[in-house]
């Protein structure tokens, strides 16, 4: 399919902007925001069904980007109606009044942890209210256009000139990080470079490292291979999540691409250099 013109809604969150830069350079690219303005981004509120309408109306995009959202599980949780209106009815919107084949980016959480290493083939089971809405979201996407796309992430590092989230959240010392919950990760580089390989597929994908990491271990090797001066101690999930429920491990493999994505260490090495 040809593509001139991708509309990427999210552009001001740590994915989103990274491949509102990125995809800039061989697209016009239209970028939305919601709660953090950018002078090169158009605001909107996904549950305005109004401004969803005179947003697609005025842009005519050949392709939509889904990188945004209520993503926060322990804000889903709290507020869940809120959440189901941003994650859910929100993506019902944006499919009404699109026009054109959509990518959305979902998340491990719509596995319930119980074994790890899920592939593209599994039943998903969430286990918070995040990964309900989520699990919800890709089967509205599904449904909505037959080749659509959905895209499994989890565990996204990388630096971001717009917005360097990941880099920051290694400024305060100590950093206390789960000990027992894994998943897999992803460098965002590595989303701008299969893009085009999604763009001709559909249906469901996943794309992460294949590896199984706690959060204390990954954070322990990126501060040390970045050189970040901050201690790092590792604590029983229990002891930092009060709220919603984690899967213990939500570890992502792919039975439906054989895809090249970077392991931890030679990711966090391009981070360094970069």
């Amino acid at each position: 399919m040809q593509i001139n013109k991708i509309a990427i809604i999210g552009a001001s969150g740590f994915l989103g902007s990274y491949l509102f830069s990125a995809l800039s350079k061989n697209f016009k690219v239209i970028g939305t925001y919601y709660s953090r303005p950018s002078k090169d981004l158009y605001h909107l509120e996904v549950r305005d069904e109004k401004q969803v309408r005179q947003f697609f109306e005025k842009f005519h995009p050949d392709l939509v980007v889904v990188a945004g959202g209520m993503t926060r599980p322990d804000e889903c949780e709290l507020n869940k109606e809120l959440a189901h209106d941003v994650n859910v009815k929100g993506i019902k919107s944006i499919l009404k009044y699109c026009g054109c084949k959509l990518i959305y980016f979902s998340t491990d959480y719509v596995f319930d942890g119980e074994k790890g290493f899920y592939s593209e083939e599994e039943t998903p089971n969430p286990i918070n209210y995040y990964g309900r809405t989520k699990l919800w979201a890709e089967e509205i996407v599904l449904d909505n256009r037959d080749n659509n796309v959905v895209i499994r992430v989890a565990g996204l590092y990388g630096y971001n000139e717009r917005n360097n989230e990941f880099l920051n959240s290694l400024n305060s010392s100590p950093l206390y990080k789960a000990m027992d919950l894994f998943s897999s990760t992803l460098l965002i580089n590595g989303v701008e470079k299969y893009l085009p390989f999604f763009i001709k597929e559909r249906g469901i994908y996943h794309l992460t490292s294949g590896s199984a990491l706690s959060r204390y271990d990954f954070t322990s090797i990126a501060v040390r291979i970045l050189g970040v001066p901050i201690k790092v101690i590792g604590k029983q999930a229990k002891e930092i999540y009060h709220i919603a429920k984690r899967p213990q491990n939500s570890s992502l493999i792919s039975v439906r691409h054989k895809l090249k994505v970077c392991k931890e260490r030679e990711g966090l090495h391009i981070v360094k250099n970069a």
